[in-house]
């Protein structure tokens, strides 16, 4: 496996951050893209979660702005040639004091 971290500080840990290139002109910029290993049992799975703390963590997913045509953002879930699609779950917080999200 490949691993890539930053370390625990009692102050603040560094920070990790992937990017790929800007490009000049009028050339498209490079793409990023994260995707988990194929298998014959189970897919790799992909999970994104944001640190705890007193305050948690955000988690932000958008699409660019442009001058002719802004971003899309796409959710879907997987298919199934038999037997059960995958599905989609979108959920606000809850809080024990306040409303939740």
């Amino acid at each position: 496996p490949v691993s890539i971290s930053s370390g625990a500080s009692s102050a603040q840990a560094g920070g990790v951050s992937i990017a790929v290139g800007a490009t000049a002109g009028g050339a498209d910029g490079s793409a990023l893209s994260l995707a988990g290993g194929a298998s014959d049992a189970t897919g790799g799975a992909i999970s994104m979660v944001s640190g705890t703390g007193a305050a948690g963590g955000a988690v932000s997913v958008s699409a660019a702005s442009g001058v002719d045509m802004g971003g899309s953002v796409d959710i879907s879930s997987g298919s199934a040639s038999a037997g059960v699609a995958g599905s989609v779950s979108v959920a606000a917080g809850s809080s024990s004091t306040m409303d939740g999200g």
